[in-house]
């Protein structure tokens, strides 16, 4: 069997913060961000992305806030 999909490491300190509005999520920090470029990357609303905390000190709260801005921007997690 091989491996499909790719493997994209990003952390530190991006903003990962979204707001509602008429209905929809629109993030604060705009098109072009690295969040919004994986998914565009992974093939648009429909990419199923895969959060991995190995690297954090909190690997629940980072976990958890990734997932919730990556649903926030139309990703299937």
């Amino acid at each position: 069997m091989t491996p499909q999909g790719t493997i994209i490491a990003i952390g530190g300190n991006e903003q990962k913060e979204f707001k509602r509005v008429d209905e929809k999520y629109h993030s604060d920090f705009g098109e072009g961000s690295i969040l919004q470029n994986i998914i565009s990357h992974a093939g648009g609303n429909s990419a199923r992305i895969e959060v991995i905390t190995s690297a954090s000190d909190i690997p629940e709260a980072v976990g958890d806030r990734y997932t919730k801005t990556f649903k926030g921007l139309g990703a299937q997690i």
